[in-house]
């Protein structure tokens, strides 16, 4: 599956990793929209929450997650795992494949998304892992 690249495509990899509303059975035109919908309920959960750390101030947390052209940052990434209570960690192709984790990685005992960062523009889901079973609940081939 190759995520949508429309500038959220960071948060198309989340949405399909836990395949959330039926996400994998949607029209391209209904994974963007509920797409921009998880993402700025997700900066207004993180205000409510408050869990704005990195971020100058509440106005900005809900700017930047409600900007659907808005590429998700480190910052973006380790705040979305900490309110999903997920591990994510995403290998970057341009960089000899180097793996980067999110802020608070925990045990295995919590799901892991595993996103490659294609040419550093472009997030495509690799797999999710489930607990407690440690069953693959996706693995996609990915590419460019």
């Amino acid at each position: 599956m190759e995520a949508i690249g429309d500038g959220s495509c960071f948060f198309h990899c989340v949405l399909a990793a836990m395949n959330k509303d039926g996400y994998m059975h949607l029209s391209e035109t209904e994974q963007k929209r509920i797409t921009h919908t998880f993402r700025c309920d997700m900066g207004h959960e993180l205000v409510d929450q408050k869990m704005t750390g990195g971020f100058s101030n509440s106005d900005t947390v809900i700017s930047t997650f409600c900007k659907s052209t808005k590429w998700a940052n480190e910052k973006m990434i380790d705040k979305a795992a900490e309110l999903l209570d997920v591990n994510i960690v995403f290998v970057n192709d341009s960089d000899h494949f180097s793996f980067h984790c999110s802020e608070k990685i925990e045990k295995r005992s919590k799901p892991l998304i595993l996103i490659l960062w294609v040419d550093e523009e472009h997030f495509n889901l690799i797999c999710f892992r489930l607990v407690p079973h440690n069953e693959i609940a996706h693995a996609i081939v990915t590419g460019k």
